[in-house]
């Protein structure tokens, strides 16, 4: 699945300072904990802005936070994946990447992908259904990279949605924690499980 491009969403744009600060808040606070007047203010953009360019308010500018946090999750993957050479390697650099960004913010910032669906059963559906896409990406991006790295795995979708539920849920708890430990934990973890999947007989990872 590829990502869905969205007109006028260029960084320096209103529509695009409006996405940036709205993704940057439910990262640290969840779409409840985002406020619409906090955004107008931390985004320096006017109410009738907004809604001329999200007619939808809030939720459709979550929705577009989502979709654009999720692109921007599968460019970072595939990048650490193309340095590192290998799928577990690339998972370690990801967790690293996280934990440095969590250390950093003082442990504010998570993901905002968890954190919102963390609150799915309050959400309206336009958020529900980009948050669902969004995982539905990371997870196809996890296999399509498992596929290429072991054509012969059973089970490449399988191994990446663990992949993908042991690091969000770690992101959570390092958060909660104030720790960044279930992320190395689960890096480590997760970097010898896939390595011993992918590479069966002891080839290198």
């Amino acid at each position: 699945m590829e990502p869905r491009k969205s007109p006028g969403s260029a960084p320096g744009s209103t529509p695009g300072r409006l996405v940036t600060t709205t993704a940057a808040l439910l990262r640290e606070r969840g779409f409840h904990g985002a406020g619409l007047t906090e955004i107008l203010t931390a985004s320096g953009v006017p109410k009738g802005s907004l809604y001329h360019h999200f007619p939808g308010g809030k939720s459709e500018l979550a929705a577009e936070a989502v979709r654009q946090s999720a692109a921007g999750m599968v460019a970072a993957l595939e990048r650490f994946a193309d340095r590192a050479g290998s799928t577990g390697a690339a998972v370690r650099a990801f967790c690293d990447r996280y934990a440095e960004d969590l250390a950093a913010s003082d442990f504010r910032d998570g993901c905002p992908l968890a954190a919102v669906a963390a609150e799915s059963g309050a959400l309206h559906e336009t958020v529900r259904r980009e948050i669902g896409a969004a995982m539905e990406l990371l997870v196809g991006t996890f296999a399509r990279r498992i596929a290429a790295e072991n054509p012969a795995h059973p089970d490449p979708a399988a191994l990446a949605m663990e992949i993908v539920a042991a690091v969000e849920g770690a992101l959570l708890l390092a958060k909660a924690l104030r720790s960044t430990a279930p992320l190395k934990t689960v890096s480590e973890r997760l970097a010898g499980r896939i390595a011993a999947e992918l590479h069966p007989r002891g080839h290198p990872a």
